[in-house]
């Protein structure tokens, strides 16, 4: 380009022949802006081609050379920075009511019990129960949020029988359609948290809902 895109709060209005952005327009003055990373992003999903039919494109113009100009590396893949889920917190009213609710469902001793905080491990996921005393149930009830723990369908009946024993309120009204996304046992813990029991894979549920 020619100038700067902008210069303080001055935009060039240039259109790169490029890529087609124009500073003060797609970044300020269109019915949706983006930024010039965005549009970028954009752009090189469709393969980075030379945007402007009416200028030749330089004879020894590089994609990658340019965008390597400004830091931007195509060769450079980009790596999820999320290994994995690092733990799960779970707010309570009652620690010690909490603390027995648990240990019933899953079957697992706490790893730590203290007057407002408790932990917990199993198949390799680690939860914690903090205290909240003047934490109100009943917001949490209005959210389909909630989380599904993995579970072998041959265990299903076992584990409805401790969530009644533990005094688990069994929520009907989520359950799934078993002919498609397999068996499942939505409950409640004593705090309202809507929790799960799940027999099917990621892969069951995809295919499920492209039907």
């Amino acid at each position: 380009m020619d100038e700067p895109q902008w210069e303080g709060d001055a935009p060039s209005y240039e259109i790169c022949s490029c890529c087609f952005f124009q500073a003060g327009f797609d970044d300020d003055g269109a019915s949706e802006p983006v930024t010039v990373e965005e549009y970028r992003k954009s752009w090189l999903r469709y393969k980075g081609t030379w945007a402007n039919f009416l200028t030749r494109r330089p004879e020894n113009w590089d994609l990658r050379e340019q965008l390597k100009n400004i830091d931007v590396d195509l060769d450079k893949e980009d790596k999820p920075v999320i290994r994995s889920i690092g733990h799960i917190t779970f707010s309570v009213a009652d620690m010690e009511r909490a603390v027995i609710f648990y240990i019933h469902v899953f079957g697992v001793q706490p790893l730590l019990v203290r007057p407002n905080i408790a932990y917990f491990e199993s198949a390799g996921i680690w939860w914690t129960l903090n205290l909240q005393e003047n934490m109100v149930k009943e917001e949490s009830k209005q959210s389909y949020t909630h989380i599904a723990f993995s579970v072998k369908e041959e265990d299903i009946e076992t584990l409805q029988a401790r969530l009644l024993k533990a005094g688990a309120t069994i929520e009907e009204s989520h359950q799934h359609n078993p002919n498609g996304e397999n068996k499942s046992i939505y409950f409640r813990d004593p705090d309202g948290h809507l929790l799960e029991f799940h027999t099917g894979t990621l892969e069951q549920q995809l295919d499920y809902y492209r039907r």
